[in-house]
């Protein structure tokens, strides 16, 4: 019986070796009595590079490895939404195609799925790294500090709404994930599973927060940071908010929560390294990025009470950004 189903959306991984080292990863761990217990499924949005090709020739090696392919690019949204749909495993293990599974991470897990059979959602750690792989640094999570259950929707809420979207260290149960009705709508989103997840806690869905690092994960690797930078901005400000209404309702606890959670600790962050560091434009983004949070945020207290290191990041020039970048990593090193 296939236990895990390592769930892979992918465009465009087939540069640099991403791919190939994050099936590697995988493959390796398995072992005789583990083999058999674990499943890769791959959804290609029409990449244009070799990743079909790489693909492939795993295939011939390892009968384990499903895949689907897109005729043409529909979306990150359908693509990690079919990704899971090809899976034949009781748990999900969201993987992206890019990241790797640390060393016994797929054991440790297995270990874990089998000492309740009534956790829907395992949050684990990961190690943030550079698209080499190098400076491996650990997450240091605000409330989760040790291993805990919540059963509640309102604790997983308010410790974890945001973090239950990261792929690469999330594995939920796919039987929840399939109950869910009415998701096409958000196929266009660029992380509809927010939908399928928020719904099952709404449900009475339980959580466990592990903290152990299983896998690394390349945070400079965003394929929205690359492409849009306000893009990434209105994914995870706009489209979160759209999802979150939906579940929960419009004007709900839950909804002020996320978007207090998003104004506390996600904005900064958003604002220096999507917008700031990686357009060349961005002056053009802080404006388009201070209407948004006006439009989304402007009756919200937290807005004005979070704007001391809103405006900052808004204002300060994007030279003295990556200088400051620049000595952290040299320090780092």
């Amino acid at each position: 019986m296939i236990e895990i189903s390592f769930c892979i959306p992918t465009y465009n991984k087939g540069k640099g070796g991403y791919l190939e080292a994050a099936l590697d990863s995988i493959l390796c761990q398995l072992d005789a009595d583990i083999k058999d217990k674990v499943e890769i499924c791959i959804s290609d949005d029409a990449s244009t590079d070799n990743t079909k090709e790489i693909i492939e020739n795993y295939q011939k090696k390892y009968p384990n490895i499903k895949s689907f392919y897109f005729e043409k690019n529909t979306g990150a949204g359908r693509n990690y939404c079919h990704s899971i749909s090809l899976a034949s495993g009781r748990y999900i293990w969201f993987m992206g195609g890019d990241d790797i599974v640390e060393k016994d991470g797929i054991r440790y897990i297995l270990s874990e799925i089998k000492k309740d059979e009534d956790i829907f959602f395992y949050l684990a750690d990961p190690f943030l790294c550079f698209n080499n792989m190098t400076q491996k640094r650990k997450v240091v999570r605000k409330t989760l500090k040790k291993e805990i259950i919540l059963d509640s929707c309102k604790d997983i809420i308010l410790n974890a709404a945001l973090d239950v979207g990261q792929i690469s260290f999330i594995i939920f149960r796919k039987r929840d994930w399939d109950l869910v009705e009415n998701y096409e709508r958000f196929y266009s989103f660029s992380a509809p599973h927010f939908y399928h997840i928020w719904t099952v806690f709404k449900r009475g869905g339980r959580f466990k927060y592990l903290p152990k690092e299983v896998c690394s994960y390349r945070c400079e690797n965003s394929f929205f940071a690359k492409d849009d930078a306000y893009k990434r901005f209105y994914i995870l400000t706009a489209e979160t908010r759209q999802i979150a209404e939906a579940v929960f309702g419009k004007n709900s606890w839950e909804v002020k929560e996320i978007d207090k959670t998003i104004l506390r600790e996600h904005i900064f962050t958003a604002i220096v390294f999507f917008g700031k560091l990686t357009r060349p434009h961005p002056v053009i983004f802080s404006i388009k990025a201070a209407c948004l949070m006006i439009k989304l945020y402007g009756a919200n207290p937290f807005l004005y009470l979070y704007s001391y290191k809103i405006i900052p990041a808004l204002l300060c020039p994007a030279f003295i950004l990556k200088f400051i970048k620049a000595v952290y990593r040299k320090i780092k090193k």
